[in-house]
């Protein structure tokens, strides 16, 4: 009975927490970036076109990304209409996939640490952000990250060497392939060439090449291909250049050139994941050092097979909300055999580590690109303090206070954040305000976590986050709608064309905007100095309307226009002060 109240406490938890942090208030900030509108265009014009295997946009053939998004977002709008909001929630139905994905698997794995890693994925940065976006990101990492760890289960009952155990491990090894075709159906080959290349590292690292050439399972490799097979040979014979746009230009030339201008240095990511992991960024440095000297000695050859380096097994622990020490007993009973720390910390180590230092060589860097990092990372903060947990050793000042002024710096610089947006001097009450609010965080959370130990880092941590949380989804959100979004722009445009219903063109606009504006507007607009709509694909030409028209520009362009409309009237209708942009009509040309 205990351990099943245990459960539906957990459930609930985490329910309630993906469904405040994924899904309440999707509609507070309009779409952002050029990718958001792009992709939730081209679904659009999928559903209109009822043609769910091959992408449009604006007409064209778009081959930049595979279907699953596109997917997603054409059964969401079926169900809700098409909206904004309704774009986002194929990523945030990955992200709960994910954390109870985490959460069920880790349940097998490491016991004591399932409900601890799946709160760490719930509530991190990157994962946040990316839950909220309709981008592919999380779509990809979700079923990645899901397939790795049912690998792991199934190189787990390997291990055991009996013929009972092989037969079930049977079923984790043909839903690693289904998940990485699932990924692949998301984002493209990258998901099984860095799975390819995680585990052969770690079956290296275990020096277990068995286990690499029994992972070649010919029932799961039918299954990939099932899976993922069918849209890449039907999308093939109805565009022939698919192959070339996207497997050479989309994938090989973004990882191999600049040609579309993200470059940034090698040391990119150590910041990206510095920044990814927060509020558990110090507990994920323990995490590191802890799995670093794991590897150390398995690459020695001094690593035991049930021995961590630190002396420690996997037995159960008392973490986060106190839970009972007997129920605790109850919950170990009902854990499988779970693996050596040193084994799947090592695991997680190289999990994290080989995309890193895969996406650190490529000439092109966005922070998505790591994402599928980000979840191993978080299980090893979580290990890790369940390890120093199970020892009794206490929360030592240093690191509690690097953690507490983690949380308070959050909350102090949401305090100040609108008047960064907008570029406004710092009052002296805005400061007080913002030191006040950051010390009463952090007394918050350093002395019960000084105090009671580890387990109150679970609420010390949360409840500051989901204030964090809170405050930017109600009371920062209209701030980026108004300075970020396209959607308000759009409203005005509505209101001032609606009448007349004017062509719609651009000038000195960036992608952002324009993309945005086509979205919201539902027509694709007219760019005076053409648009470039991705490197590899096309761009929408120059052109000036020779009728009426309504024309989107920069504050400060007046001049130029002057210039290319000489004969033409301009009569200023509009402008939105927040983003700089003013809104002309057009007379006819002469």
């Amino acid at each position: 009975m205990r351990l099943n109240q245990t459960r539906v406490r957990e459930f609930l938890l985490l329910t309630g927490l993906c469904g405040f942090f994924f899904f309440f208030r999707l509609s507070g900030i309009g779409l952002l970036g050029p990718d958001e509108p792009r992709y939730a265009q081209v679904a659009r014009e999928m559903l209109a076109r009822h043609d769910w295997v091959t992408p449009v946009l604006y007409g064209h053939t778009w081959l930049e990304k595979p279907i699953l998004l596109y997917w997603g977002e054409m059964l969401s709008y079926s169900v809700f209409g098409i909206s904004d909001w309704a774009a986002r929630i194929p990523s945030a139905v990955a992200a709960t996939l994910l954390v109870f994905g985490t959460f069920l698997a880790v349940r097998r794995i490491r016991f004591d640490a399932r409900l601890d890693s799946a709160l760490a994925i719930a509530s991190s940065v990157l994962i946040l952000g990316f839950a909220r976006a309709a981008s592919t990101d999380m779509l990809l990492t979700a079923p990645f990250c899901l397939s790795m760890l049912a690998w792991f289960c199934w190189y787990q009952d390997e291990s055991e060497n009996s013929s009972a155990g092989r037969r079930s491990s049977r079923v984790w090894l043909v839903l690693f392939y289904a998940l990485n075709a699932v990924a692949m159906l998301a984002k493209g080959p990258v998901a099984p060439g860095l799975a390819a290349l995680v585990i052969i590292a770690f079956c290296a690292v275990q020096r277990n090449p068995r286990a690499v050439v029994r992972t070649l399972d010919p029932a799961g490799i039918a299954v990939f291909f099932a899976v993922a097979a069918p849209w890449y040979v039907l999308v093939q014979l109805r565009t022939p250049e698919f192959f070339r746009v996207f497997f050479l230009e989309h994938n090989l030339a973004r990882f191999g050139s600049n040609l579309y201008r993200h470059k940034q240095p090698f040391w990119y990511y150590i910041p990206v994941v510095l920044v990814a992991t927060i509020p558990w960024t110090v507990w994920l440095l323990h995490g590191i050092a802890d799995a670093w000297a794991a590897l150390r000695l398995q690459l020695s050859g001094g690593g035991k097979a049930n021995v961590h380096p630190l002396e420690l097994t996997c037995a159960d622990s008392v973490s986060g909300m106190a839970v009972s020490n007997e129920a605790n007993r109850s919950e170990a009973a009902e854990a499988d055999d779970p693996a050596p720390d040193s084994v799947f910390e090592i695991f997680l180590f190289l999990w994290a580590l080989i995309p890193i230092a895969f996406f650190s060589i490529s000439r092109a860097k966005l922070p998505g690109y790591i994402l599928p990092a980000i979840p191993p990372l978080l299980i090893l903060a979580a290990v890790a303090v369940h390890r120093r947990d199970h020892r009794d050793e206490r929360p030592r000042l240093f690191p509690v206070a690097a953690h507490a002024l983690l949380l308070a710096g959050i909350i102090a610089a949401l305090c100040v954040a609108p008047r960064l947006a907008f570029k406004l001097r710092f009052s002296a009450a805005s400061m007080m305000v913002a030191a006040l609010a950051g010390t009463i965080v952090f007394l918050g959370v350093a002395l019960p976590l000084l105090s009671a130990g580890w387990r109150m880092l679970r609420f010390a941590t949360l409840f500051p986050l989901i204030l964090a949380v809170g405050f930017l989804l109600r009371g920062f959100a209209p701030v980026v709608e108004a300075i970020k979004s396209s959607r308000p722009v759009a409203e005005l445009l509505q209101r001032i064309e609606q009448p007349r219903a004017l062509p719609l063109a651009t000038f000195s606009l960036n992608r952002e905007t324009s993309f945005g504006l086509a979205f919201y507007l539902n027509h694709r607009v007219a760019p005076y100095e053409g648009l470039e709509i991705s490197p590899a694909v096309y761009e929408l030409p120059a052109a000036i309307p020779a009728s009426s028209h309504i024309l989107v520009t920069r504050e400060g362009s007046l001049p130029a226009l002057r210039l290319l409309l000489a004969e033409r009237k301009l009569r200023l209708v509009g402008a939105y002060s927040p983003q700089r942009i003013e809104i002309y009509e057009i007379s006819p040309a002469p």
